[in-house]
């Protein structure tokens, strides 16, 4: 068992095994966002309109890979103002 993004070459390699593929779904990314909006500074956790722009920015950038939208929440837990975000 193997897994892996879909790459050319790694997919030669496995061309006679079963293929199953799993994908996030862009609902799946945003609930790992919302539970992830505690990290943030309290100026984006007390700001309901402020978390939804930055949730649907980061679920529109990511393409529903989670590890994207990890570092992106990464990028932005050291913010110190809205205009930084």
């Amino acid at each position: 068992m193997a897994t892996s993004r879909v790459i050319p070459e790694i997919m030669a390699q496995f061309k006679d095994s079963f293929l199953l593929e799993i994908r996030a779904t862009d609902e799946d990314v945003r609930m790992y966002i919302d539970g992830h909006m505690s990290q943030l500074r309290p100026f984006v956790r007390d700001n309901s309109q402020l978390q939804e722009e930055v949730k649907n920015a980061i679920s529109d950038a990511v393409d529903e890979m989670f590890l994207l939208a990890q570092i992106y929440l990464a990028f932005l837990e050291d913010k110190l103002t809205r205009n930084d975000i």
